[in-house]
């Protein structure tokens, strides 16, 4: 069922604009180009072949071992059932079999590319949502452009050019907002395009598996029952296959009570807000934001915009199934850099259903949503800005970091400083075990010629460090 038939909208005749239509089409095609162009640029100038924390055993550890099996069907069978801590990360297995098929090489910074681009995409698959309003082209162009901004923001750059990270969480998002596009179209060939996408969405995370109900729940709303049975089928056997050989792991810590309880009843909230600059503002965020989402679904949401509504119902499942994961460290760690992206696209999907739900097609200069529009637009523009340079620093140091770091191993391998614990958890006495065992996995990758370090021990040190590792190595400055 087509999102157009929970809502029939008119199509205008023409466009409503004062200014030349080639010129303002123009103009706001530069617009909505800007963040995109942004988010390029810091994502290629601070991508680099180093591997960084869970990369080391995400995906060294995981090629190692499927390059030691023989035969397509052995290799296949493990891309599909190898296990990361609690996830099966099947996407980015699959990429990074890709990559080794291609070029019999680990490339980081390849792979930070093919993360990346889940991003951008992502931003494309919700102006097909949006483009079901039947809105002018250039007008949905410009009220397009603030959820460019928003979402391509560099606020969540601690998932940007960190090869696991960046191939499990933007992508089960980029897979779960086409899989509520694909649900809610008439066309039938997009009904097995969305089954595939179902797959692929459950495939990249854990979380994935809660694009089911949302899915089930827009089938059964459109009345859909073989449809939705279909779909139950394709989850049950995603689920079969994610369960195979399944070590369950609990990383769970014993709390008091009543930290319990405040900590699982904030904790979702803080996660839906986790753009905000503290705790305490993100936890009034995601109020408002759930608040949102009540309101816009009592004025008809579901009913005028489907798709959008099915990827924000995903976002507060998702926010759930992390509190009842992760309630026991505290609030604060709602507010993780992978985790940002939720909030920033629910705000996004909040936005296109105030759009569909009130903003009238016909925006005189001297109307208030006009004014309220233009505004909303520069506050995303600034917050674009201020987003990418705060992000643009921190993936510099990181960049920095990682950089120092190889050197000072590769002139010191004896010594446990390949992986920088400049403020990290790597520096507490649990990680040694792992820092250890990060730096046999690169000492095998480059034996095997598997892994071609991007610095040798001749180079400068980008900068002087300053962490317990690394303390008293070549007169380390205070």
């Amino acid at each position: 069922m087509h999102a157009e038939r929970f809502t029939p909208i008119p199509m205008p005749s023409q466009e409503h604009s004062t200014a030349p239509l080639g010129t303002s089409r123009i103009l706001a095609v530069a617009n909505l180009a800007v963040p995109f162009l942004l988010f390029a640029l810091i994502a290629a100038r601070t991508s680099i072949n180093i591997p960084y924390e869970d990369d080391y055993d995400a995906i060294g550890e995981f090629l190692e071992r499927y390059i030691s099996l023989h035969g397509p069907g052995a290799r296949l069978w493990w891309v599909l059932t190898a296990q990361h801590v609690q996830y099966k990360d099947m996407i980015m297995q699959a990429v990074v079999a890709f990559q080794y098929q291609c070029t019999h090489i680990l490339n980081y910074r390849a792979l930070e590319y093919w993360g990346d681009l889940s991003q951008p995409a992502t931003v494309v698959v919700l102006w097909f949502v949006f483009a079901r309003s039947g809105r002018p082209l250039t007008q949905r162009i410009w009220l397009f452009s603030i959820p460019c901004y928003l979402y391509l923001s560099m606020r969540y750059a601690e998932s940007v050019n960190w090869t696991q990270a960046n191939l499990q969480g933007p992508v089960v998002v980029l897979f779960a907002v086409l899989t509520t596009l694909l649900a809610t179209s008439t066309r039938r060939r997009n009904f097995i395009w969305c089954l595939l996408s179902v797959a692929l969405t459950i495939g990249s995370s854990v979380n994935g598996f809660l694009i089911e109900p949302v899915v089930l729940f827009l089938f059964l709303y459109a009345r859909r029952f073989r449809d939705a049975a279909w779909s139950v089928a394709v989850t049950l056997a995603m689920g079969a296959l994610y369960a195979y050989h399944y070590t369950f792991l609990n990383a769970g810590h014993p709390v008091p009570f009543w930290f319990g309880i405040e900590s699982l009843i904030a904790f979702p909230f803080v996660f839906l807000g986790a753009a905000a600059d503290s705790v305490s503002h993100a936890f009034i965020a995601g109020v408002l934001l759930v608040a949102g989402f009540v309101f816009l679904t009592w004025r008809g949401w579901l009913r005028v915009c489907p798709a959008s509504f099915g990827a924000a119902l995903f976002c507060l499942l998702t926010a759930c199934l992390v509190a009842s994961g992760r309630f026991r460290f505290g609030v604060g760690g709602a507010r993780a850099g992978h985790y940002i992206m939720y909030s920033l696209l629910l705000a996004c999907l909040e936005y296109i259903a105030v759009v569909r739900l009130f903003v009238p097609q016909l925006l005189p200069r001297n109307s208030a949503w006009f004014k309220g529009l233009i505004t909303t637009g520069v506050a995303a523009f600034v917050f674009c800005l201020a987003s990418d340079a705060r992000g643009y620093r921190l993936l510099r140091t990181r960049q920095d970091l990682l950089t120092t770091h190889l050197i000072l191993w590769e002139r010191h391998p004896d010594h446990l400083v390949l992986v920088p614990d400049e403020g990290f958890a790597e520096q507490q006495p649990e990680w040694i075990q792992w820092r250890v065992r990060f730096q046999q996995d690169l000492q095998r990758e480059i034996a095997m010629g598997l892994y071609v370090p991007p610095n040798s021990a001749s180079d400068p040190l980008p900068v002087r460090p300053h962490s317990p590792s690394s303390r008293d190595i070549e007169n380390e400055g205070p």
